[in-house]
């Protein structure tokens, strides 16, 4: 097992409940892919840092992924300027915090590998 899905399995997985098998079953497709480099875009940051519970903390785990056995960016989008603010501060520089309107961000956003 990688040593993404080990920290998973005792940092985030306990505290998913229903959500475990969902947030499973989206890294191993992305795992199945076996890409050079990844590129995840999220609309709605984690909003708290210790509310896996409640927000998900999927931003963290993108975060996590990107930086463990996956080269990758994230990009995360929020119109709340405290959420962004809090995810910038707890995250690595693979993750591009974005203050903005994701159906705007959504829009512009760049469809090739030109901004990876």
């Amino acid at each position: 097992m990688s040593t993404f899905l080990n920290v998973m399995k005792t940092e985030y997985f306990p505290y998913l409940g229903s959500r475990t098998s969902t947030f499973k079953m989206m890294f191993e497709y992305l795992d199945s892919l076996n890409k050079d480099k990844y590129l995840i875009v999220e609309t709605g940051t984690t909003r708290y840092t210790n509310n896996i519970e409640g927000d998900g903390a999927s931003t963290f785990m993108f975060d996590l992924y990107c930086n463990t056995e996956k080269n990758g960016i994230v990009y995360t989008v929020d119109i709340d300027p405290q959420a962004c603010e809090n995810v910038r501060n707890h995250t690595s520089p693979k993750t591009i915090v974005c203050l903005n309107d994701s159906v705007k961000f959504l829009s512009t956003f760049p469809r090739s590998e030109e901004h990876t």
